[in-house]
């Protein structure tokens, strides 16, 4: 019977840890390059293009715009705290989407979730 006790104990404190951590979580910053490439391949980093960031509204199935930005002089663009375990998609130039998965980050060895390399 204690050792019941002591299990649901830690159960109840093990949920309440770990509901209090996500309560406190800022969200994870992103970071992704995007590029061009010529007919033989060569790459280029797409320069000032619009990305913007896309969340998949779970209840009315509704795309709804989160967050925008250019992307840099070398073809990187970078979005700050987005909440992760949601249906991400990010569109460049109003026109190609890409699908992304957002994870939570420990702060105490990454600044960035690094996105794959886009072609656009």
């Amino acid at each position: 019977m204690v050792a019941k006790i002591k299990f649901i104990l830690f159960i109840v404190f093990a949920t309440l840890t770990v509901q209090s951590a996500n309560a406190q979580y800022p969200g994870t910053n992103l970071r992704g390059k995007i590029v061009s490439a010529d007919y033989y391949g060569t790459q280029y980093p797409l320069t000032y293009a619009n990305v913007d960031l896309y969340y998949l509204n779970p209840q009315t199935q509704q795309w709804i715009i989160v967050q925008q930005t250019l992307t840099d002089a070398y073809g990187f663009y970078f979005f700050s705290y987005v909440q992760p375990n949601y249906t991400y998609a990010i569109q460049v130039n109003g026109d190609r989407n890409y699908n992304i998965s957002v994870v939570m980050i420990d702060y105490n060895y990454y600044q960035y979730q690094d996105l794959p390399l886009f072609i656009y």
